[in-house]
């Protein structure tokens, strides 16, 4: 479990209070995920008053399915303002396929597919690595060269 509380409050008579809060649980079973959240805003001048209230969890139905669900509530005017839905499949090889529907508070419902490729992160890193490692070892190799260059001168 993970709990987190972000804030920002006045430190003069001059500012805004913001508070962020944010669980994260696993539960009694290992492939369920819920997290709840809550975001209050007051007395920011370039946003409304709000007290927003996150809910929602991931469901692993077995190594190639997932299903997710996410509800925002805003408290200050008292509206849903989205739902969002998702459906995961694994396509091995590091792909992960996604469909999404989000129903938004104007009532405008988008459903894109997503096509990701988990491991890229690690790929990307692991080629740095080698880029970075490669060049120290190059530069190693031309200052170990000069100075051979600058004793056999000496």
């Amino acid at each position: 479990m993970s709990f987190s509380v972000n804030s920002q409050l006045p430190a003069f008579a001059k500012g805004f209070t913001e508070v962020d809060t944010y669980a994260d649980s696993p539960t009694a079973k290992p492939n369920l995920q819920v997290n709840v959240g809550h975001r209050y805003l007051n007395g920011n001048p370039f946003f409304e008053n709000s007290s927003l209230f996150v809910v929602g969890g991931y469901l692993r139905v077995n190594d190639n399915w997932g299903l997710s669900v996410q509800e925002q509530y805003e408290g200050a005017t008292d509206t849903l303002q989205e739902q969002r839905y998702a459906i995961y499949r694994d396509l091995r090889a590091g792909w992960l396929r996604s469909r999404v529907i989000r129903v938004t508070r104007s009532e405008r419902i988008r459903s894109p597919v997503h096509v990701t490729l988990r491991h890229f992160r690690n790929l990307f890193r692991s080629k740095l690595r080698s880029y970075v490692v490669g060049q120290l070892i190059q530069k190693v190799a031309i200052a170990a060269k000069s100075l051979a260059e600058f004793r056999h001168l000496c």
